[in-house]
């Protein structure tokens, strides 16, 4: 889409006088506006769900259902990829460009990251999709945003390393939208969000 195109060359043109015309990374820019017919082929993964996976989800279940009555999932199905209104999304172990987010970590926080697992819950008529994801970690205290003095453009600068704790949240009702990047410096790094917030309208797996 011209929008997204259009956003690239706004950050490259913010972001050259400080890294010398070093490239975005716009993979996602190829793949956001597709349709959901690109992705046919139903893919669920074999492997045994991950010991970091089941601990995080042991944490998450019961605040996820905010103390109401509920029958107890054990029974998680991965996936490799997740279509949202024709959107892809997938862990970072199958592409880098797909699995970059901002998500709503918090009521208050809007915040990058990226996605490590994709998974669902419950039967075939009932299942419940989530993200599981590691943020990015706030800059050092001794490092400033210049990207804080032009808050309508949207990019904000984040240290390059993520978080080993995992957040997952529920696809259906969470905000989440694809970033594009860009290296500032050895330890940190440019994000900004694309603004596609997910949707329970409908998804595939793959």
């Amino acid at each position: 889409p011209v929008i997204l195109q259009e956003a690239v060359k706004i950050l490259g043109q913010c972001c050259d006088p400080f890294t010398g015309g070093e490239k975005i990374s716009i993979g996602i820019l190829s793949t956001v506006g597709q349709d959901a017919s690109s992705h046919q082929d139903i893919h669920v993964l074999k492997t045994p769900v991950p010991n970091d996976l089941e601990k995080a989800w042991d944490i998450a279940e019961t605040r996820l259902h905010q103390g109401c009555p509920y029958a107890r999932c054990n029974r998680l199905t991965l996936y490799k990829r997740l279509n949202v209104l024709g959107v892809p999304y997938c862990g970072y172990a199958w592409s880098k460009e797909d699995s970059s987010v901002f998500f709503q970590r918090t009521p208050q926080d809007f915040v990058p990251g990226v996605i490590k697992y994709i998974f669902s819950t419950g039967e075939e008529d009932q299942q419940k999709y989530y993200f599981t994801l590691r943020h990015n970690i706030p800059l050092a205290a001794e490092h400033q945003d210049p990207f804080q003095l032009y808050g309508d453009f949207g990019a904000e600068l984040w240290s390059s390393t993520h978080s080993q704790h995992l957040d997952i949240v529920p696809v259906s009702t969470s905000r989440i939208c694809h970033s594009i990047s860009m290296k500032w410096g050895e330890t940190d790094v440019v994000l900004k969000p694309l603004n596609r917030v997910s949707s329970s309208a409908w998804f595939e797996q793959s």
